[in-house]
């Protein structure tokens, strides 16, 4: 719709960047993944070196849904360690709108304020 309406305007997406200790974390978090399935394949193998052990005899109790569980659980937290939760919008170069210092996505009015010069209207006045 908007390359339509105003075919002038560049709109390019990207990532906002997150803190260096966030990306060493979900870096971290991925071998620790990694580590636990290995366990849960090999786990097996580790219980005649180990002895017996009740967090190794669970996981290999259902091995299927301990992988999924590890998926899920380790995806999610380098989600939210690489998540920035930013929505920039700049025109010309100069910031206009910064989810990041009001907390909030901007609105149709927001954005029709931001863009209105430009003939994008999104569905109310422009102000």
């Amino acid at each position: 719709m908007l390359n339509q309406t105003a075919p002038q305007i560049q709109i390019e997406g990207g990532n906002y960047p997150v803190e260096t200790w966030k990306q060493y974390l979900a870096k971290f978090v991925s071998y620790v993944q990694m580590g636990l399935f290995a366990v849960i394949f090999l786990g097996h193998y580790l219980l005649e070196y180990t002895g017996p052990n009740v967090v190794i005899e669970k996981l290999q109790e259902n091995k299927w849904m301990a992988l999924f569980g590890t998926f899920i659980l380790c995806q999610n937290l380098q989600s939210m360690c690489l998540s920035s939760g930013a929505f920039e919008v700049y025109v010309d170069g100069k910031l206009q709108f910064s989810k990041l210092e009001t907390g909030e996505m901007p609105t149709g009015p927001d954005m029709n304020r931001i863009l209105g010069h430009y003939g994008v209207n999104f569905g109310g006045p422009a102000q």
